[in-house]
């Protein structure tokens, strides 16, 4: 039991400085393609269901998530609340997938950065819901197809260094 709970706070730990490096790349906007940078945030909680870490989890880590971004990053709060609903609707929806962990995980980042942007797009235009699909199609830019295909990049990047490390993605 004791050896249990041992490797449950060793990966706690070392997700949370994993964590605060994301964190500090995205906030400071350290690697950026012509003005986008890819949501480290989102690929980072996207492994979570890759990696069979149990939603109960992945809930306390997005708890977490988000009660730092109030005090660090208060502007980014209704987006934090946007990526952990468009990771648990990935939690939902992995068992319906194709078995392919690959192309299930690249489903997945293409899923939740568009879900992200539909619920982050909500947020904003809380009770002006009319005309809602048009106005959001004409807000997806060109930045947000570059910001989605580098999220495809990264996670195809990300895949590689675990598979090449022997971890295997489920």
């Amino acid at each position: 039991m004791k050896k249990n709970f041992e490797e449950h706070i060793k990966t706690f730990l070392i997700l949370f400085f994993c964590f605060i490096a994301i964190f500090i790349i995205q906030y400071f906007r350290i690697i950026t393609v012509f003005g986008v940078t890819p949501n480290f945030i989102l690929l980072f909680f996207l492994l979570f269901p890759f990696l069979r870490f149990r939603l109960l989890f992945f809930v306390f880590c997005a708890v977490l998530y988000c009660v730092f971004t109030v005090f660090y990053t208060p502007f980014w709060i209704t987006s934090s609340i946007a990526l952990c609903l468009s990771v648990l609707f990935i939690y939902a929806i992995k068992r319906f997938l194709t078995g392919n962990s690959f192309v299930d995980f690249l489903f997945s980042i293409m899923c939740s950065t568009i879900l992200f942007y539909v619920i982050s797009f909500l947020f904003v235009h809380v009770g002006s819901y009319q005309n809602a699909i048009s106005r959001f199609v004409s807000s997806f830019s060109k930045t947000s197809l570059i910001e989605l295909c580098m999220n495809i990049i990264v996670g195809i990047v990300i895949w590689m260094s675990f598979k090449k490390r022997g971890k295997v993605l489920r």
